[in-house]
């Protein structure tokens, strides 16, 4: 972080590069797993210096962890429709994954009044990940499998967020 910072490297222009990985790794999907794959480690790893360089240079604002939550959650959702497109997944669980996860963001900001400090914000993308980092690796596709896990998992928290919700109204 303070390598960057003494760049004059700024916290946004941190996650606006991994908006541009995230938007490069679904289209090499077809063409260089190991390339998706170092682009998925970068990005994980850029993911926590964004907000380690907001907090040392004073510079951490609401507009920036939006910020981060926005890109964080275009890169998973993009992955998902590129192993789609390139048929490395079958559609049906990735879609059930997918729904379910755009369904807790909502719920989450809904229940937590749009607070993003106050949002439990599920890391089950990180699950997908490890996912996408077996099916390269070892040419195992667990992902469906994952997909699966983690799209109840999320559905079972939505009707818990969903209910609160409710009960709040």
């Amino acid at each position: 972080s303070n390598f960057l910072i003494k760049r004059r490297i700024t916290p946004n222009q941190v996650t606006l590069f991994r908006l541009i990985l995230a938007l490069i790794a679904p289209v090499l999907l077809g063409w260089n797993y190991l390339a998706v794959l170092l682009l998925v480690i970068i990005n994980l790893l850029l993911d926590g210096v964004d907000g380690s360089m907001a907090r040392i240079s004073g510079k951490s604002s609401v507009k920036g962890k939006v910020l981060d939550l926005l890109i964080d959650n275009t890169g998973i959702v993009l992955l998902i429709f590129g192993l789609i497109f390139w048929h490395l997944t079958d559609g049906f669980w990735a879609a059930v994954y997918l729904v379910n996860y755009l369904i807790a963001i909502f719920l989450n900001l809904q229940v937590f009044d749009f607070k993003i400090d106050g949002a439990i914000m599920f890391k089950t993308r990180h699950l997908i990940f490890a996912a996408l980092v077996i099916l390269i690796v070892f040419q195992l596709n667990w992902f469906d499998y994952v997909c699966l896990f983690t799209g109840i998992y999320l559905f079972v928290q939505n009707l818990f967020l969903a209910h609160k919700l409710i009960k709040n109204l």
